[in-house]
């Protein structure tokens, strides 16, 4: 993302508006972008069910998409990151209203994250790869975040399954304040995701949904 927080405006009010409605979300995935938000609904409703005691870092953590699902007595700890300072406020807002009281909310860029190598079980990614400058260093420096055998979930919007997806990427890069990154294909996203193991892919359209573990 630009230096200037583009998500400040409408376009980030929209998305943080819809994503954590699952009818809604679905609709709008579905009419917009082309895509089956089904499968990222799935894994959403899946981290109810975390073992107890984890560490999760949240990378690119938006609005706190994901404080909608976790179980915040299960959580032992949960680190929350995003450069843009209008979703990380409209995080915090929803940690307050949950009465969320052991949530760490920084703002950072996903490609340095203020985190020691091997400190967390699960990495959340949803719907971050497709808005960051360079999702390979992205996904290295999650990875270098994860402990042996942690495990990586998330979704992202990809380039090269519907033509309004690829028109919007190439709208949006032009802009100073785009909403969007470089993007990637599905070949790119296996790419990212090759120092990982029991990779599964789920692509639905324009949206992929990804789970993975590091060896």
């Amino acid at each position: 993302m630009a230096a200037t927080d583009g998500y400040g405006g409408l376009g980030g009010r929209f998305y943080s508006g819809y994503i954590e409605r699952p009818l809604l979300g679905r609709a709008v995935i579905r009419l917009v972008w082309g895509g089956d938000a089904n499968p990222m609904y799935r894994s959403l409703e899946g981290l109810r069910d975390l073992r107890t005691g984890l560490t999760v870092l949240d990378a690119a953590c938006g609005a706190g998409l994901t404080l909608k699902w976790l179980d915040p007595s299960r959580v032992g700890r949960y680190v929350g990151i995003d450069n843009s300072p209008a979703m990380l406020r409209r995080a915090r807002e929803r940690a307050h209203r949950r009465g969320l009281r052991a949530v760490e909310l920084e703002l950072a860029d996903i490609e340095a994250i203020p985190l020691e190598d091997e400190t967390a079980d699960i990495c959340l990614l949803y719907n971050a790869l497709h808005v960051v400058p360079d999702p390979g260093r992205a996904v290295a420096e999650i990875v270098r975040c994860l402990k042996p055998g942690g495990r990586l979930e998330g979704s992202m919007l990809l380039r090269g399954e519907r033509r309004r997806v690829d028109r919007f990427f190439e709208r949006e890069q032009a802009k100073p304040t785009g909403l969007l990154g470089t993007g990637g294909t599905r070949s790119d996203l296996r790419r990212w995701l090759e120092a990982m193991s029991d990779v599964e892919l789920e692509v639905g359209g324009s949206l992929a949904t990804f789970r993975a573990k590091r060896p």
